[in-house]
């Protein structure tokens, strides 16, 4: 059997003898359930102390987790770090072993929320970047769901907060963002906490306040060829002209690669003309 990623939580040595406990059930439960939807093996962790910083090291990387000195702050930071190194951590790894190298858009189609298995059937036939660019497109649509506790869960079903959170999330990033559904019960959520999950990848708990920056920050997993050309096509985001010139050349895979580019280099919200502008060599690069 294939054994599961290794963590440990490095504590302060004047951390209180009860935190180790704490923290270890909150981040190995929530742990579990991130590998377990990835279709991955449950990671092992250990938590001790030593030094004088709050560290997470998952496999290659080191986090300094800078929260709050209670437990579960702590490991509400060392699953949020988690969750954004996920693809370095559990996801390369597990491929490798499979005999499938990281790719540039296998990564990304990690961010998706994609399990080792639809990672893998995306690299199928030894699949060029262009072609796992569109069958995560065509294949692998974004899926954004809410889990809730139950008092989190009666906030949340109110569809004006939704709404409201997803129109945070645009403002913020430049590009549309779904509006979630109905919020699911999880009994093993909190009462006043919610997890927002993008496909199978579930993010940490959160009160029901942060929702639209949590969206904000998966927008870029919602980039892909086919909204390339959406935007590309929509006249209200960018001109006929402009849209018609990036479609021919360099085409929707350079444009969403290049918005994403922007995403990773640039101050949200993202300016979409530009981005296309610059590929289809009509602006310099930024």
């Amino acid at each position: 059997m294939t054994s599961g990623a290794a963590l440990t939580i490095l504590l302060p040595e004047d951390a209180h003898d009860s935190w180790a406990a704490i923290i270890r059930a909150i981040v190995g439960s929530a742990a579990e359930a991130m590998t377990e939807g990835l279709g991955l093996p449950p990671p092992s962790l250990v938590v001790t102390r030593q030094g004088s910083e709050v560290v997470l090291l998952a496999g290659p990387s080191r986090h300094v987790l800078h929260a709050a000195p209670t437990p579960e702050a702590i490991a509400e930071a060392a699953l949020h770090a988690l969750s954004l190194d996920h693809w370095e951590v559990l996801l390369a790894p597990a491929l490798a072993a499979r005999g499938i190298g990281a790719r540039w858009w296998l990564r990304h189609a990690a961010r998706r929320g994609l399990t080792i298995d639809e990672l893998a059937d995306l690299a199928r036939n030894d699949a060029s970047e262009d072609e796992i660019a569109w069958r995560l497109a065509d294949t692998y649509r974004p899926t954004i769901t809410l889990m809730a506790g139950r008092d989190a869960r009666a906030a949340l079903s109110d569809a004006d907060v939704r709404r409201g959170a997803a129109m945070q999330a645009a403002a913020l990033t430049g590009l549309p963002i779904p509006f979630p559904g109905e919020p699911v019960a999880d009994p093993l959520i909190e009462d006043q906490a919610a997890v927002v999950m993008i496909g199978a990848l579930r993010g940490p708990a959160l009160s029901p306040t942060g929702i639209g920056t949590v969206l904000a920050a998966l927008a870029p997993a919602l980039v892909d060829p086919a909204l390339a050309v959406a935007l590309m096509t929509d006249e209200a985001r960018i001109p006929r002209r402009l849209g018609t010139l990036a479609l021919a050349a360099p085409g929707p895979v350079a444009v969403a690669r290049a918005m994403l580019g922007a995403f990773e280099s640039a101050l949200w919200p993202i300016d979409l003309v530009a981005v296309v502008e610059a590929e289809a060599g009509l602006a310099a690069r930024q």
